[in-house]
């Protein structure tokens, strides 16, 4: 029978991080590993996990620095970040996993698969970073988006009308769709990652931050999948991406922000079970 169980795992050697996942689904079902994004955690997939019905096994994992799982003082850079995703995958021993990323999570994803290729089966990438042609004014208006939040996070003084204005503001097409549990995830998952989040922004003004310069090495059937009212990457980022992106699909899902999971799961469970199908994980 397929159920959500929690464990924690300490990986030896080179990382010595205690790593947390949330699973759901048999063991024995197709692997599907989510990476959550910028300030969050593992629980921003929990309402997902078990979307994709019982024939899958859904992994969640809160990178280190968030959630509950490690959190050295180290550089937190993405490809930090996809060399510790990369041997995680190693050594969960699950073989060849989907991928799914998230905003940061979509850029660690995407660097993942183009490092780890024999790990990474399928990429999906939801409304990820850097997937669009730089330009200086796109990390002016990130700045301007996070820096009050990322404030109020690391003075310890972030609550939930700080949460909640960022959502309403810049998260969500609708605001309407923000429930009382959502916030209070957001809230506790921003505290949680005070110092990976600080480390973090300071490291996105770095090229190896930008993956458009590399989409083009991505092998793996890819599916992008964009709010197409995302107003921290446009949906023309999307499209770029798409064009350099080998063997890639683009689904653009409408009413919904930089949460598409969250704001239409519906569509975005029928999209991304539609591409887990189209491509047979015993292709080549």
């Amino acid at each position: 029978m397929a159920e959500t169980s929690l464990r924690e795992r300490v990986l030896p050697g080179l990382w010595e991080v205690r790593t947390h996942l949330l699973e759901y689904g048999p063991e024995n079902g197709e692997p599907v590993v989510f990476v959550h994004g910028y300030q969050s955690d593992a629980r921003i997939w929990s309402r997902n996990l078990a979307g994709l019905g019982p024939d899958f096994h859904t992994i969640a994992v809160d990178l280190p620095g968030h959630g509950k799982s490690g959190k050295p003082l180290t550089t937190y850079t993405i490809p930090f970040y996809s060399r510790f995703l990369g041997d995680l995958l190693g050594r969960l021993n699950l073989g060849p996993v989907t991928l799914v990323g998230l905003s940061l999570g979509g850029a660690i994803a995407a660097a993942t698969a183009i490092a780890w290729p024999s790990r990474v089966k399928r990429l999906v990438v939801v409304d990820g970073l850097g997937m669009g042609a730089a330009h200086p004014r796109q990390l002016v208006h990130l700045v301007k988006r996070f820096f009050p939040l990322v404030w109020a996070q690391v003075t310890g003084r972030i609550g939930r009308q700080d949460i909640y204005r960022f959502l309403s503001e810049v998260l969500f097409a609708d605001s309407h769709r923000i429930d009382e549990e959502l916030v209070s995830l957001a809230v506790e998952g921003s505290r949680q990652s005070r110092l990976a989040s600080l480390l973090t922004g300071l490291m996105l003004v770095l090229p190896s931050s930008h993956l458009y310069p590399r989409l083009h090495l991505v092998q793996q059937p890819t599916l992008l999948i964009w709010g197409d009212s995302d107003h921290l990457f446009p949906v023309d980022h999307a499209r770029q991406a798409a064009a350099r992106i080998p063997h890639c699909q683009l689904v653009v899902i409408p009413k919904a922000g930089h949460l598409p999971h969250l704001e239409q799961p519906a569509i975005f469970h029928e999209e991304l079970v539609r591409f887990l199908r189209s491509t047979p994980a015993d292709s080549d």
